[in-house]
């Protein structure tokens, strides 16, 4: 007689058990990299022979895209990288792993939420499809398919490299950017506390980096700023560094956000008293001080190993909760830059300009 199914069941978990110890004991790069992608195309495979609308299978296609660029990129920056405590090492190798699973939590979360099934279709089933369901196919595939290639644009190799690149320096786990801010900036600032407003920027400015988020967050405007004066001489952020300073809290430039030909930034201001603008400046001269780094495993986790390690609209909304100027709730490490004008339900920002650079 043959094994009932509960046992062939618990051999194949203790199978796939194996395989992934052995992973986490001596997987190396490659290995951690093909898994990543084989379980992306895995996945995409099922999701076009899946029970869901044609905007549905769209949706998760380009999201497996997008979490196999992350988990590319969370191996290549945080698991590989060198110098971590044995210990760290380890929990990194860990997380790496559990991370081959994301895709099926995905597939778990769709098909609970929306009472769909997924499954391969059986030979059968393959001769009962008529040839209204084939061209429906083609164009629910045609779609995924351009919806993929917008993405694939945004994730193409080259912005990835650079956003390598861009990460040399770059930590999750600790402070490697320490008194970017000069005399000059915090004299300048200074000068604008007596201006009555605080100004947000948002923009898209077609940065590797801001490529690679907005494929996650499918917004375009995918970057967001403070400045303390309306010229916006003192406009600041947490970023790459531009080659110019270590990752974390960095001073900008809006001429260096043209990056792309349609690159464009939206200027927005809030009210805010001296003391309130005080009450900025002092958190910011503090993480200045002791060191800050950019939360890039934060866009994934939403989660920040230290206090100053941060990404851009999560620097902004903590900023604006220094000052009491919060003006919707919501986790800093949840915060996306277009949330800043979209959750603006009591219309406490004032439109200032749009900066283009045609």
């Amino acid at each position: 007689m043959g094994r009932d199914v509960p046992s062939r069941e618990r051999e194949n978990q203790a199978v796939l058990a194996l395989v992934l110890l052995a992973v986490f004991l001596s997987g190396n790069r490659f290995i951690y990299f093909s898994i990543y992608a084989v379980a992306a195309v895995y996945m995409i495979l099922r999701t076009l022979y899946a029970g869901f609308r044609k905007r549905e299978k769209t949706f998760l296609c380009v999201g497996y895209l997008v979490l196999l660029a992350l988990q590319l990129l969370y191996a290549e920056t945080v698991i590989f990288e060198p110098g971590y405590h044995p210990v760290l090492h380890w929990l990194l190798r860990a997380t790496g792993v559990l991370a081959m699973a994301l895709p099926l939590f995905v597939e778990r979360f769709i098909t609970a939420n929306k009472n769909a099934r997924f499954y391969l279709p059986s030979l059968e089933e393959v001769e009962a499809i008529s040839f209204a369901q084939v061209r429906e196919q083609e164009a629910e595939f045609r779609i995924a398919l351009e919806e993929v290639e917008r993405t694939a644009r945004k994730l193409t190799p080259e912005n990835l490299a650079k956003a390598l690149t861009g990460s040399q320096g770059h930590s999750s786990i600790s402070y490697v950017n320490r008194g970017s801010l000069t005399a000059d900036y915090f004299h300048d600032a200074e000068a604008a506390l007596d201006d009555p407003w605080l100004y947000l920027v948002i923009s898209d400015t077609g940065s590797a980096a801001s490529e690679i988020i907005g494929s996650v967050t499918r917004k375009v405007y995918n970057h967001a700023s403070l400045s303390f004066d309306r010229e916006l001489k003192t406009t600041l952020s947490y970023n790459g560094g531009a080659n110019l300073y270590p990752p974390g809290l960095n001073p900008e430039m809006v001429a260096h956000f043209h990056l792309k030909p349609d690159a464009s930034v939206l200027v927005y201001r809030l009210a805010a008293n001296r003391e309130q603008k005080e009450q900025v400046l002092a958190a910011v001269e503090r993480i200045n001080r002791e060191g800050s780094a950019y939360n890039m495993m934060g866009l994934v986790t939403k989660w920040s190993y230290k206090p100053n390690i941060m990404f851009c609209s999560q620097f902004v909304y903590r900023m604006l909760q220094e000052a009491g100027l919060a003006y919707f709730e919501k986790r800093p490490g949840e915060v996306r830059p277009t949330d800043f004008v979209e959750l603006d339900y009591r219309r406490k920002l004032e439109f200032v300009e749009e900066i283009t650079f045609r």
